[in-house]
């Protein structure tokens, strides 16, 4: 978007990082708080720019109009000015907004352990990450556990080849026509096999 790109900035108005190995407890409401973060953060950017471009627009009036400054410092600059007010509190509940944000984000990498927990949160955020970078590392070297190791890829191990029979050298043996289980016309029924050509079949049961 050509507004975003507008008004978004680098630095303590983007995301704040994250430590890439660290471990979360929810990986998909971090992310939806690391984009509200990003949002945040450009809209208190472009309130920064508003504010700005209005300050320089005012005081270039007051260069062209000289007899003007008081009226215009009375309604715009002034403590009392429902302007300042309005504008102030638009600014500050934005940042309120997002330092909450930033809490959220950071309570989901807090280790499960209570100690370890209330290491990392006594660490503060620095302008461009969610814990302050020398005080992170010195915390990571004490505790390494805290930290997710990096999978390693395993080498891959060539697929089996298939196993083809050796043709057998044995001569092949015909079976017993006696110990075959004869077919039957008629109705369906399961019998035993002939154990002797002068025996008749069995039948277990008959459908």
């Amino acid at each position: 978007m050509e507004a975003q790109k507008a008004l978004q900035a680098g630095g303590m108005f983007s995301a704040l990082a994250i430590p890439p190995d660290f471990p979360m407890s929810s990986r998909s409401s971090f992310d939806h708080m690391s984009r509200l973060d990003q949002s945040l953060g450009i809209l208190s950017h472009g309130l920064l720019l508003q504010r700005k471009a209005f300050s320089d627009g005012v005081n270039t009036l007051m260069e062209k109009f000289p007899q003007m400054g008081g009226e215009l410092h009375k309604i715009f600059g002034s403590p009392e000015s429902p302007f300042k007010t309005v504008s102030d509190n638009i600014l500050q509940y934005t940042c309120g907004k997002r330092a909450e944000c930033i809490e959220l984000r950071r309570k989901l990498l807090e280790p499960k352990d209570a100690h370890l927990a209330k290491l990392l949160t006594g660490i503060p955020p620095s302008s461009t990450a969610l814990f302050e970078e020398r005080l992170l590392a010195e915390f990571v070297r004490a505790h390494p556990s805290t930290v997710r190791p990096k999978p390693r890829n395993p080498p891959r191990l060539p697929p089996p080849a298939s196993v083809q029979p050796f043709p057998s050298t044995q001569p092949r043996r015909e079976r017993d026509p006696a110990l075959q289980v004869q077919e039957h016309k008629g109705p369906w029924h399961f019998c035993f096999p002939i154990q002797a050509q002068d025996h008749q079949e069995q039948p277990l049961a008959q459908r």
